[in-house]
């Protein structure tokens, strides 16, 4: 039965999702903490042109003169390439996958540096990320060591005392 002003929500079914292409909408929903439904209908959304706009979004044109401006879909083109770029390779595993393999897993993460997302039924539980070490010396402290040179006291005043009072 059908309410006047309220609109139902349609239902589409896609065939044809291979296991890899299941697994991949799986783990970049998990990254991104949505639900991979709620990932494919923005995706859509967004390859389409009904993407929502933020509602408390600004644009600002002061620069224009000096950079140009670019077209919307030179814009699109370029979001799209800097979020396809920093999308951080991961790989998923259950919490009984991890136990078995724990050791070759942490090699694994310590050469690739890729993160591994731990599974508890299916949701995820933990992140596993490289750790890079830091170096022993912060670079820019001691960086300048014997490059600048003490004259006099720096305590004293640079001109007498008597050129302080006024007439």
């Amino acid at each position: 039965m059908e309410q006047p002003g309220v609109d139902f929500m349609k239902a589409i079914t896609i065939r044809g999702i291979d296991p890899e292409l299941a697994e991949k909408l799986k783990q970049a929903a998990a990254l991104r903490g949505k639900s991979t439904n709620r990932l494919i209908l923005e995706r859509i959304r967004k390859e389409i042109g009904l993407e929502k706009e933020k509602k408390y979004s600004r644009r600002y044109n002061d620069l224009d003169e000096l950079f140009g401006r670019s077209s919307e879909d030179e814009f699109r083109r370029i979001s799209n390439k800097i979020e396809e770029e920093s999308q951080i390779e991961q790989m998923e595993v259950s919490a009984a996958e991890f136990r078995a393999n724990c050791f070759k897993i942490l090699d694994e993460v310590e050469t690739t540096h890729k993160e591994v997302v731990i599974t508890k039924r299916g949701r995820p539980v933990a992140r596993l990320v490289y750790f890079a070490q830091q170096k022993d010396k912060d670079p820019l402290l001691g960086s300048m060591e014997g490059l600048v040179e003490t004259i006099g006291d720096l305590t004293e005043p640079v001109i007498e005392h008597q050129a302080w009072e006024l007439d």
